[in-house]
């Protein structure tokens, strides 16, 4: 039973710091594959979801990637923070 416990704990640990670095990140990428099979990055505005696995974003269904997900839905995403000078850069 403890370590069904623990695993509990671990799990919302876990939970709580991927919320943390979703809120505290402002810049979400977006990859998607085109229909060559090259990888297309671009940047888009994102919410949380009530869940942390879920992430919103707005876009015209007629875009590129919307189509480019509509063929495979393979997608990568980055969240990161902006660096208001070089001497933020990590």
């Amino acid at each position: 039973m403890e370590s069904k416990l623990a695993i509990q704990e671990d799990s919302m640990q876990s939970k709580e710091k991927v919320r943390k670095v979703l809120t505290s990140h402002n810049l979400m990428y977006l990859s998607t594959v085109d229909e060559k099979g090259f990888p297309k990055c671009r940047s888009v505005d994102f919410a949380i979801g009530e869940d942390e696995s879920v992430l919103y974003f707005m876009t015209h269904k007629m875009t590129n990637k919307v189509q480019q997900i509509r063929q495979n839905n393979n997608v990568f995403v980055v969240v990161d923070h902006d660096c208001p000078s070089m001497e933020e850069l990590q």
